[in-house]
């Protein structure tokens, strides 16, 4: 009996049915529960900016630099 419920291939259906109603609606519920402390956000920030981890805040508060 277990062999017949070992593994199975994935359809591209059912990777996209288990993205968008299982993963999705998960990860949405715990980013509006999950507060992240303020070190997190910015070293989150500098990473996506592709900036050195020892890059000082206030660089990224110029706002000559971003021409804003």
């Amino acid at each position: 009996m277990a062999a017949l419920l070992g593994p199975k291939k994935l359809l591209a259906q059912h990777v996209a049915y288990l993205y968008n109603a299982v993963l999705l609606p998960r990860l949405e519920f715990r980013l509006q529960t999950t507060l992240f402390s303020e070190n997190t956000m910015f070293s989150v920030l500098r990473k996506k900016a592709g900036l050195a981890t020892t890059t000082p805040l206030a660089l990224l508060f110029l706002k000559l630099l971003f021409s804003i």
